[in-house]
């Protein structure tokens, strides 16, 4: 039903689908159970010619709204346990529905967010943290970056936030799990 949604463009039917889900299963499941293999099957038919960039963009900017509506929605106080976390896209990143359904499991679970976005310069990071602090970096590489092979790329990370855990996600993060730094950690292809 969302696939065709999608290739019909019908913003209502696509909200009306989603909207049933997640009132039955919860936001969380919703997205893990229903939005993220669907965001699969999406990559498959946009490999294949099935779908066009347009019908693409269009579902993955309704995805991102209801993110970013349900991340705005999550007012828990912070607790002497509550940890900081900065997550961000690297410079050439675009594809941030997962970072933004990780910024939504962090303010959920009551930890301090800074949500830096797609496209953002290394150095950015460096003096964000310097200000703000933080106990916990996430970024992501879903697809090749010109220019940034990500093991450099992470050694960089591990060098400078030395005190600090570095998490890496995304379909190139297994290049990132053969470094053996302590403060680096990476999760499967798939998150």
């Amino acid at each position: 039903s969302l696939v065709l949604a999608m290739i019909t463009m019908s913003e209502s039917k696509f909200n009306d689908i989603l909207s049933k889900s997640i009132m039955v299963q919860g936001f969380e499941k919703s997205f893990l159970n229903i939005v993220f293999p669907f965001l699969q099957r999406i990559g498959l038919l946009w490999q294949t010619g099935a779908v066009n960039p347009g019908q693409e963009h269009f579902v993955s900017n309704l995805i991102r709204q209801k993110l970013i509506a349900n991340i705005d929605a999550q007012n828990h106080p912070v607790s002497i346990h509550s940890k900081r976390f900065i997550l961000f896209l690297p410079e050439g990143e675009l594809h941030e529905l997962g970072i933004l359904f990780l910024a939504y499991l962090i303010k959920k679970r009551g930890h301090e967010l800074m949500y830096l976005g797609q496209f953002t310069p290394l150095q950015s990071v460096i003096e964000t943290d310097r200000i703000w602090n933080s106990d916990i970096l996430i970024t992501s590489f879903i697809s090749a970056i010109s220019g940034v092979i990500p093991k450099e790329y992470a050694e960089k990370m591990a060098r400078t936030f030395l005190d600090k855990k570095v998490i890496f996600t995304g379909q190139l993060s297994k290049e990132v799990s053969e470094l053996k730094y302590k403060n680096i950690m990476s999760f499967p292809e798939n998150t």
